[in-house]
């Protein structure tokens, strides 16, 4: 049997663990908020997202490699052949796999001690930890989604400045604006994290609010230089779910939006996440900076 035959093997297995496992914790969720209201409901589904990024956070810097070959095939069911993740197992934990005996693996077995087949196939738990953290994440933006009550028209200040320059595809509305975060902030929200970033010298130089909806919409004459980049790290993951989409990080690097603080050349998605990991395991100065202007965005 080939490697990818055994893989797609224990795929099938671990697509029902993770699908078990995401229905425990729906399910926890779902009987948690029943006893509260709808402002509780806000605050406890906002605090469970920051948990959960915290805790894939930590999983990041646990087994940085494999967490980052899988985190962006959370939703395709043949994840451990289509992703890179076979490509960064060492030679003997590749072996392990190849020679495991699949039909010993079942859900089953797997509710009565979640590490069991770890030493036979390696990192397995992590695996299904962080697909499952990854698939909780997007249904707790989700949820937010639902209970927020979000400002319509206004919610948007980049919408007049981001329509495409050419056809997206003959399908879409030509008219259709390009936000490639996601960005659900207004006018006001807008400047107020631009004071943010000034106060916490994220960058080299001092932006204005043009520059930031530039930063927004890809559309940087010239990309900034970061100054720290944990600190941008940091913000854009306290902006992320409800005020830019979970994927900022590929959408910097794709477009090449800034420079690194150290090195030469752009920041990508590797330095953020690893940026990421490294600033939620302390306090800083420009933590408490950035969650201040959070927390009056959010008044907005």
């Amino acid at each position: 049997m080939t490697l990818k035959e055994v893989c797609n093997k224990i795929q099938k297995t671990m697509n029902e663990i993770i699908q078990h496992e995401c229905k425990v914790k729906a399910r926890a969720l779902e009987e948690g908020l029943k006893v509260l209201n709808e402002k509780q409901k806000i605050e406890a589904i906002e605090n469970i997202r920051i948990e959960t990024s915290f805790e894939l956070g930590a999983m990041v810097k646990q087994h940085y490699k494999i967490y980052d070959a899988i985190v962006r095939w959370e939703n395709n069911k043949d994840f451990m052949w289509e992703s890179s993740l076979i490509e960064v197992l060492t030679f003997d934990e590749r072996m392990k796999y190849r020679n495991c005996p699949s039909n010993d693996y079942s859900l089953e077995k797997y509710k009565e001690q979640s590490d069991i087949y770890d030493k036979k196939l390696p990192y397995l738990s992590f695996i299904i930890k962080a697909m499952v953290l990854l698939k909780f994440k997007y249904s707790i933006d989700h949820l937010e989604f639902l209970y927020v009550k979000r400002k319509e028209e206004s919610k948007l200040a980049i919408r007049n400045t981001c329509y495409s320059d050419q056809t997206i595809s003959e399908t879409q509305n030509k008219n259709k604006v390009e936000n490639p975060f996601e960005v659900k902030l207004d006018d006001k929200q807008i400047e107020i994290l631009t004071e943010c970033i000034n106060e916490a010298h994220l960058f080299a130089t001092t932006i204005t609010t043009d520059i930031l909806v530039k930063l927004f919409t890809c559309k940087l004459q010239t990309p900034l230089k970061s100054r720290n980049n944990r600190s941008i790290a940091y913000l854009f993951f306290r902006l992320e779910g409800k005020y830019i989409t979970y994927e900022w990080a590929a959408v910097i690097d794709n477009n090449k939006l800034i420079l690194a603080s150290k090195k030469d050349g752009y920041l990508n998605s590797s330095d953020l996440y690893e940026a990421k990991s490294k600033v939620l395991e302390k306090t800083s100065s420009f933590k408490t900076i950035i969650d201040k202007y959070i927390e009056q965005l959010k008044k907005h």
